[in-house]
């Protein structure tokens, strides 16, 4: 039995998509912004800029950077949307 996608998971990996022509179906919640995407500081500040205001978030893009993985991420978002 497969577990069912998480959408918030799904989100971020469309975000990449659409920034950075990612294969949204080979990142996983393991994927680390610098090393397995080779995000620099630029796109990582892109990246944060349009999590921000796609999903109503106030983060830094320092925070993206030092949550590392996806699935790092996608739990802060969790607990700092708003609601």
């Amino acid at each position: 039995m497969t577990a069912a996608p998480d959408p918030l998971l799904s989100e971020l990996t469309g975000i990449l998509d659409d920034l950075f022509d990612t294969r949204s179906d080979a990142v996983d919640a393991g994927a680390t912004l610098r090393g397995t995407l080779l995000l620099d500081s630029l796109d990582i500040a892109d990246f944060a800029a349009a999590v921000n205001r796609r999903l109503g978030v106030r983060a830094s893009p320092t925070t993206y950077e030092s949550l590392r993985s996806l699935g790092a991420i996608r739990d802060f978002l969790v607990s700092h949307r708003a609601c």
